[in-house]
């Protein structure tokens, strides 16, 4: 997995935080991922994740689902 964002942030994978990205092994199946991020300044929040084989390939075929949540403060 790599994550590419204009703040700070924290990613969990299936309850588990990535420290090292590039030691994060993704299942088959149903894996649930979370990103704690926070913006610099008032900038809008961009962030990508991107989801690489053994190679660095772009992993085929994965589906998604993506819920936000705004917290207060904001």
């Amino acid at each position: 997995a790599k994550l590419d964002i204009n703040g700070s942030a924290q990613l969990w994978i299936n309850g588990c935080l990535c420290d090292d990205l590039g030691k994060v092994k993704i299942k088959k199946g149903l894996n649930r991922i979370v990103i704690g991020a926070t913006a610099q300044d008032d900038e809008d929040l961009k962030f990508r994740i991107v989801f690489l084989d053994s190679d660095s390939r772009h992993l085929k075929n994965v589906k998604y689902h993506l819920t936000i949540d705004e917290v207060d403060p904001k």
